[in-house]
């Protein structure tokens, strides 16, 4: 009683993906199947249905340039047993990256064709964005977007035997600098990317302790500053012992929720901007400007063997540096916004 496949080899595209499967004939009530290449993962759990059992595996990106194969044998609890070849085809073409997502300032940029092929066509649905290849390299220019609105254009990439990819542009209204105001949640904007704004908090707080405890909060992260303040706000009574927290999460609230303190790439991204930022807080009747010779906290403790240290930033200075939590120190808060949400 062999197991039989319905079909000898399947043949995959070259994109990774979890959800191929073979069909295996079979009167086993209990299937084993392993792989002999890595790049394919055959899953452990079977599904049995009327004397036939699906094998469920799994294949990673072939960007070797050539096909390659994959034999995966399947043995029945009888001792009976099959193979099956998994064949995946090479990439012919395909791009350094599926897109972008710019402010609305002029931006140029770039994305290379990773193939052997010499020629393809391209094509852009978009009038704003201006195209030109330099090699394989494709450089693109996006224009101001003076639309007030998110715009999206797409270049689209044809090779002769019919494979086709898209490169999506996404551009957003604003850029750093930008006054931002929807409902309950207003601010300066730090960061825009596409239809992701990230806001800075009109106010800021005077001098705070990182923390009162000499212990370490998981607050770990140099670039996501949402979850290191999870991470500290999941602590009982953090609002006694992490001051410039307890500070940051009273801004949350039923109709503004989402700020947290930045992280310390977050920070940098403040300092980067910090004249811009503060002329445009200076246009705002109630905001307070930054304090341009004053430490700000960021969320991010510092690794290693120390539990006292977390980094801060000076506006002026463009380094993060290592500072005692114990210090007092100004907090700034910042919020992520989906513009199509």
């Amino acid at each position: 009683h062999t197991p039989t496949p319905q079909r000898n080899v399947l043949k995959v595209g070259p994109e990774a993906s979890d959800d191929n499967y073979m069909i295996i004939y079979t009167i086993s009530h209990y299937l084993t199947a392993n792989s002999d290449s890595g790049w394919c993962s055959v899953r452990s759990d079977i599904e049995y249905s009327a004397n036939r059992g699906m094998v469920y595996f799994s294949v990673t990106e072939n960007d070797t340039g050539k096909e390659r194969l994959a034999t995966v044998s399947v043995t029945g609890n009888d001792g009976t047993a099959a193979e099956f070849d998994v064949l995946q085809a090479p990439y012919t073409f395909r791009l350094s990256e599926d897109g972008a997502r710019i402010d609305r300032l002029v931006n140029e940029f770039e994305v290379t064709a990773i193939t052997s092929l010499t020629e393809w066509e391209t094509y852009c649905d978009a009038s704003w964005l201006k195209c030109n290849w330099i090699g394989k390299t494709l450089f693109i220019k996006a224009d101001l977007n003076r639309t007030e609105r998110m715009r999206y254009g797409t270049v689209m990439f044809r090779t002769k035997d019919g494979y086709e990819k898209k490169y999506t542009v996404a551009q957003s209204p604003y850029a750093a600098g930008d006054y931002f105001e929807r409902g309950a949640d207003q601010g300066v904007i730090i960061e825009a990317k596409g239809n992701y704004v990230k806001i800075m908090s009109l106010d800021e707080s005077g001098g705070l302790q990182w923390s009162t405890v000499v212990s370490r909060a998981g607050a770990s992260s140099h670039s996501d500053g949402y979850a290191n303040s999870h991470a500290v706000t999941g602590i009982p009574r953090y609002r006694e012992s992490y001051p410039a927290f307890g500070w940051a999460d009273k801004h949350n609230s039923v109709t503004s929720n989402g700020w947290y303190i930045p992280s310390e790439k977050e920070l940098g991204l403040i300092m980067a901007n910090a004249r811009l930022i503060d002329k445009t807080l200076t246009e705002i009747k109630g905001a307070r400007t930054l304090s341009m010779n004053k430490k700000y906290w960021s969320s991010t403790e510092v690794p290693g063997g120390t539990s006292d240290m977390a980094y801060a930033c000076i506006p002026n200075r463009s380094k993060a540096e290592t500072t005692a939590k114990k210090e007092k120190h100004y907090v700034r808060v910042v919020k992520n916004v989906d513009l199509e949400f």
